[in-house]
């Protein structure tokens, strides 16, 4: 049978209303959305469309720095709910110490709901790299590194969630091969809180990963809400 396609009313974005041109990147690349749904998730977007300000009485606000790609895939996560990412299939020409290539689009995503200071987006991606690392790729499971974590260490504070989500992923499913012989490949905060996390002791129920680094990691036995900003994100 195939999956029901129908949904409550409540759960339909609001999508009456003025639309919002966001000009995207040095090429000045347009992406609309709704105001009535762009402005309730976002701080950031809320305050720029203030009709006191020049983005507000004219429905546009500029994005110079921001990558197309990305504000693409949150402004439809604003309709869908859902993180459109391309999803990695193989590890095929990748080593031990490699990111898959959705790890380091979600990493900036995260960046990005930091930036435009919207919560729900911030906790949805760190939802989608759970998802990603509970999800097998052959024998092996895969979860973030190098400069995935760099990505996320340099573009977010000190109490941040997703801090927090790597280093737990660390202390509980590291391997010996995530840290590179060469310190230059890891950020430097990153490699400081996981020494601490992990000379705090281990606590009862740690799950470690095998020799091989093929053990199923026990996600499922995590409350994710713990790592939200924003404690009603499935």
């Amino acid at each position: 049978m195939t999956a029901d396609p129908r949904g409550q009313p409540s759960e339909a974005p609001y999508v009456l209303g003025p639309l919002v041109q966001l000009v995207v990147g040095p090429k000045a690349y347009s992406v609309s959305v709704h105001e009535s749904v762009l402005r309730p998730r976002s701080a950031f977007f809320d305050a720029a469309l203030n009709k006191c300000w020049k983005e507000g009485r004219e429905k546009k606000v500029t994005l110079p720095e921001e990558e197309l790609r990305i504000v693409t895939l949150y402004v439809q996560q604003l309709y869908t709910g859902k993180i459109h990412v391309k999803k990695t299939t193989t590890r095929e020409g990748l080593g031990r110490s490699d990111n898959l290539p959705e790890f380091l689009v979600l990493a900036e995503l995260y960046l990005f709901g930091e930036r435009v200071q919207d919560s729900i987006f911030k906790d949805t991606v760190t939802n989608a790299f759970a998802a990603r690392i509970l999800e097998p790729l052959g024998p092996d499971y895969s979860f973030p590194v190098t400069s995935a974590l760099d990505i996320l260490y340099k573009g977010t504070h000190d109490s941040s969630p997703i801090r927090r989500f790597m280093v737990d992923m660390y202390v509980r499913f590291g391997c010996e091969w995530w840290i590179t012989c060469s310190p230059d490949d890891h950020n430097k905060d990153f490699l400081v809180e996981v020494s601490r996390a992990l000379l705090k002791g281990r606590r009862t129920g740690v799950v470690w990963c095998s020799s091989s680094g093929k053990s199923m990691p026990k996600l499922v036995d995590f409350d994710m809400s713990v790592y939200h900003e924003k404690k009603d994100v499935k």
